[in-house]
């Protein structure tokens, strides 16, 4: 053992927070915090990263050495400290929250290559044909190229270059592979409103003097937000800085690459889960490297390990999907603002419908507030109107309004395009036997099975299971006496087709569209106006401009007002106003239609006015009453088992278990609003915090000494979304 022998301790991406001890051999002298190593670990070997480093030595006996030392930039200690909050916060061993930043191995053992060809010197070379004679002339010119370089510079065929190659009269020479894409922040700056530039200004600002900041960029549907937080990007370039841009993954579209590529002249670095293994693998290692410059990705963007953070950007901040709702169960929008502290560095949340906890800490005085009021280009804000279907007989079985039905005739009349909005997958959410009243139900959990028409099934949307729609029913033994009730946006895509069958018609749902590619074909076919009518759930929300999409139809105003859910008034108005800010963003006046059986409801009533600000109030009166967030903190616990009276035995003991704590309530536990799920019962118990109170604290302590059966889960969820 050499002197001054130090020692590492080092954290796994496993599901444990202890970290472990080796010592650094004389190979490493170099090793430091934040270093990627191999080691042994039980009987086998794993890839760490080295969290503190030690000169003296722990009461440990029998420390083994470390095997390898990856050549790689290190894990930051911004990153670190990032692993260590979330891992504290959301109350999850550590290794599994670093896990989230270590997608793979292979991103780490990858070493990325390009392969170079030249031509070998004194070759005689002899009669060529044609087509040899382009190669050998293109390198005598060209050394050092790619193949793909060489076929497309010479338009021969690569059989024609692999029988060269196999000759002996090419060399091949492996190069470090360089990612770098031609990011120009100077490369063709917009033209910008006075209330746009105003706010970059300020962006600019906070991105040069690099300190912590948080920033709500709060601006009306179509007001220009991107183009805002674009200088801000461009000021980030200029200095030498990364930009991490979080998006709801479903708005990662063509339409914002191709705004983006227009500003900065070339695509940004994605993370979706769209992209091909080794895709995610070159991009994980140009993030560590430095050479991607500004990253754009769904929330798991989050943990890329960017080194040099001088700008994150949260796309749509409200969104739930920011949630991530398996596994490690943080919020990416709170985690990056995290970061961005650790990071020191500002941080902008973007949203024409902020959060109510985003709106609060504005008025607080904790975040601050950049307002744009007016849409980009001299547009204007779409008419809302009110169909009270109390006053309409629709005929049965059909939902389009004949308001609505007028003004999608007209529209087409037009050539302008129209949305029409149903939140809801599928033909039908229900299939009854309408001689007994028997409902067709999931056999693994306690909901209704989704009649999907195109598929001829009946689907479970929670666990999968399927089957053919019945023509007997059990109950009663009738025949075909099965009958769909509600419409789902299949159903409205039917009724759609006989009332305009000359018009073309397209779905926008997940159940329709399944890759990231199926997304962007759609997307181009609205830009080219070979659709007229959208029918789309939620996904028709997200952030897309389409000039010619006029009118938005809201099929079902009531769907998501209520329910148990604390958050879902503050959901569905989000959702409405989203949606409703697709028509009219260029120079056509749009309009939106919302079909409800209670107009006189606040959340209607916001919506016709378009006033938010009465909304909010509203709401946040309701929340401060029961103590919800954000004037106080939620922790929801899940039990679940195959053995319903073990799940109620072992929920009861660890609500009997709970310390009693002035300000903190335990409330159940109940069963969940989805009884079962997937064969498994399931038990809910509900923490109420009031502020300055930590709920981390309150739960070590009531964990301590607690065991749970092995037979029984428990999911704990710190300011959960999701009240399934």
């Amino acid at each position: 053992m050499y002197q001054n022998q130090r020692y590492a301790s080092l954290l796994f991406p496993r599901p444990f927070s202890a970290l472990y001890t080796y010592v650094i051999p004389e190979t490493m002298p170099n090793l430091q915090q934040g270093d990627f190593v191999l080691a042994p670990l039980g009987r086998g070997q794993e890839i760490g990263i080295v969290w503190t480093i030690n000169d003296q030595k722990p009461n440990f006996p029998n420390l083994k050495n470390l095997i390898q030392h990856f050549p790689l930039p290190p894990f930051s200690s911004a990153m670190q400290k990032l692993i260590d909050w979330g891992a504290d916060y959301y109350f999850f061993p550590k290794g599994l929250v670093l896990k989230l930043a270590l997608p793979t191995k292979e991103a780490i053992t990858y070493a990325p290559m390009d392969e170079f060809y030249s031509l070998k010197e004194g070759i005689d070379y002899g009669k060529l044909t044609q087509e040899r004679q382009k190669i050998i002339e293109h390198l005598k010119t060209h050394k050092a190229q790619k193949l793909h370089d060489i076929l497309e510079a010479t338009d021969v065929s690569r059989a024609v270059f692999k029988a060269i190659y196999d000759k002996g009269w090419i060399e091949k020479e492996e190069k470090p592979q360089i990612f770098l894409k031609d990011i120009d922040y100077e490369y063709i700056p917009p033209v910008l409103s006075e209330s746009q530039k105003e706010a970059s200004v300020v962006l600019q600002n906070q991105v040069r003097d690099a300190v912590y900041q948080v920033t709500l960029l709060d601006g009306v549907t179509g007001s220009g937000k991107t183009e805002v937080y674009y200088e801000a990007i461009a000021t980030c370039l200029e200095k030498g800085k990364q930009a991490l841009i979080l998006m709801p993954e479903i708005a990662l579209t063509s339409q914002w690459l191709t705004r983006f590529e227009k500003r900065f002249g070339a695509e940004p670095t994605l993370w979706h889960s769209g992209l091909t293994p080794k895709t995610r693998r070159e991009n994980w290692r140009a993030c560590l490297e430095g050479k991607a410059k500004i990253v754009v990705g769904a929330r798991s963007a989050l943990f890329l390990p960017l080194s040099k953070v001088g700008l994150i950007i949260i796309d749509e901040e409200h969104e739930p999907s920011y949630k991530q709702e398996e596994g490690v169960k943080y919020h990416a929008r709170d985690m990056a603002i995290m970061r961005a502290k650790f990071e020191q560095c500002p941080i902008v949340l973007a949203s024409a419908t902020p959060s109510l906890e985003t709106i609060y800490n504005v008025n607080k005085g904790r975040y601050h507030h950049l307002i744009l009021n007016d849409r980009f280009g001299g547009a204007t804000f779409p008419d809302v109107k009110i169909i009270d279907l109390r006053q309409i007989n629709l005929p049965k079985g059909f939902w389009l309004s004949e308001p609505l039905l007028k003004e999608m005739k007209l529209n087409l009349e037009r050539k302008e395009q129209t949305l029409l909005y149903l939140n809801r997958r599928g033909y039908a959410p229900l299939t009854l036997c309408h001689k007994c009243g028997y409902r067709v139900k999931c056999r693994q959990c306690s909901t209704w099975l989704v009649e999907h028409r195109k598929k001829q099934h009946l689907i479970c949307h929670y666990c999968g299971y399927e089957e053919t729609i019945p023509t007997i029913c059990p109950e009663c033994q009738n025949q075909h006496s099965f009958m769909a009730c509600g419409p789902g946006v299949e159903r409205v895509l039917e009724e759609t087709r006989k009332h305009f069958p000359e018009a073309n018609i397209s779905i926008m749902s997940s159940d329709h569209i399944s890759k990231w590619s199926d997304i962007q074909t759609l997307v181009a076919k609205l830009e080219a106006r070979e659709i007229d009518i959208l029918i789309g759930t939620q996904m028709a929300s997200k952030g897309y401009h389409f000039p010619h999409l006029t009118l938005v139809g809201v099929i079902d105003g009531d769907n998501g007002i209520a329910g148990g859910d604390p958050r879902i008034a503050e959901r569905t108005y989000q959702l409405l106003h989203q949606v409703g800010g697709r028509a009219g963003r260029a120079d056509l006046k749009g309009q939106v239609m919302i079909q409800t059986y209670v107009p006189e409801q606040p959340l209607i009533q916001a919506l016709k006015k378009e006033n938010r600000h009465e909304f909010v109030e509203v709401e946040l009166k309701t929340r401060e009453e029961w103590g919800l967030p954000p004037f106080g903190r939620m922790v929801t616990f899940l039990f679940s088992g195959r053995n319903q009276n073990e799940v109620i035995k072992i929920a009861q003991q660890f609500v009997q278990a709970a310390p009693i704590v002035e300000g903190i309530d335990v409330l159940g536990p109940v069963e969940a609003p989805l009884q079962f799920i997937k064969g498994r019962y399931r038990l809910r118990v509900l923490l109420k915090i009031k502020t300055g109170l930590s709920a981390q604290k309150y739960l070590s302590l009531w964990n301590d000494g607690f065991k749970m059966k092995s037979s029984v889960t428990i999911d704990i969820d710190i300011d959960p979304f999701n009240f399934l």
